[in-house]
């Protein structure tokens, strides 16, 4: 009788798919690879600028507190980046079926790259279900984090061959 019905040109019952949890400020579920990327290069990116705005708020502070300042705001600033990176890399290890204690990797010199390059499981795994598909802004964000690695890399190796 379906088969009937979809030959008559009825519209097929579409399969529901589910998909886990979006949560970047926590280390539950699972984050992908392109997500990863684009969101670790999207906070350093305004941990820069917070710092830069910082660093011009304190041109208008007295000079005894100026130094106090900026210490603070570094702290802060880097601190709470370090903390949503490492929160980002637990999660990213969650997506290839991995403990979250795989990402003590970022303490080596480029062990971030690992999680660049590991490709995470298409089904569900103990940390939960694939997350939905990728938007455009999220895949623009990592294009654009890859080749700025890929610029300052190349820039970087040219200026130390001189």
């Amino acid at each position: 009788m379906a088969i009937e019905h979809a030959e008559a040109g009825y519209p097929r019952a579409k399969k529901k798919v589910r998909h886990g949890k979006l949560d970047i400020f926590s280390t539950h579920w699972r984050l992908g690879r392109i997500r990863y990327i684009g969101y670790t290069f999207g906070f350093a990116v305004l941990a820069a600028v917070l710092s830069f705005i910082s660093s011009k708020l304190v041109l208008a502070l007295p000079a005894a507190i100026a130094g106090y300042f900026i210490g603070f705001s570094a702290i802060v600033i880097y601190g709470g980046l370090l903390l949503i990176t490492i929160m980002l890399t637990i999660k990213r290890s969650h997506d290839f079926d991995t403990s979250g204690w795989l990402s003590l990797l970022l303490l080596i010199p480029l062990g971030m790259l690992v999680f660049w390059l590991i490709p995470g499981t298409d089904s569900v795994n103990r940390f939960g279900r694939d997350l939905p598909p990728n938007s455009f802004w999220e895949k623009l964000l990592a294009a654009v984090a890859v080749i700025t690695l890929f610029s300052a890399s190349g820039f970087l190796i040219k200026t130390m061959a001189l």
